[in-house]
């Protein structure tokens, strides 16, 4: 579904530009695969999950180096919670679970990744577990 192509737009100069390129070429691409995502996750979670693709409304000058979907469980916003993160930059596409922005339950979900600390020695050895997600040294 992406192409080469895709990751040049990050290239691309100047706000304006590169969000035309990214609201044209990305997020289509973002908003088939979040639904079929969607459909896929939501009866193996047991939840209703709600798409949230990235508008980058609050930037006016510099152009995004990657732009991202979500999939969570609120309408209102996927910060606050874990949820699916799929995103691209000039280099890689990647699919993440994230926690960030000191999530809502976040002593409860500390608790039980410490309590079972072998969770992430079970992770396939392809998924790479990332303390920070805007660094590509993973």
């Amino acid at each position: 579904m992406f192409t080469q192509e895709d990751f040049t737009v990050f290239l691309i100069p100047g706000l304006s530009l590169r969000m035309q390129a990214i609201r044209e070429k990305i997020q289509p691409k973002f908003q088939e695969l979040a639904d079929l995502f969607v459909t896929e996750l939501s009866p193996m979670i047991e939840r209703d999950l709600f798409v949230h693709i990235a508008q980058h409304r609050r930037r006016t000058t510099h152009a995004p180096a990657s732009t991202w979907s979500a999939i969570a469980e609120s309408k209102r916003g996927y910060k606050k919670l874990p949820h699916f993160q799929l995103a691209i930059n000039e280099s890689y596409i990647a699919m993440w679970l994230a926690f960030i922005d000191q999530p809502e339950f976040e002593k409860e979900i500390m608790t039980r990744f410490l309590k079972d600390k072998n969770l992430f020695e079970q992770l396939p050895a392809d998924f790479v577990v990332s303390g920070d997600h805007t660094q590509e040294k993973f």
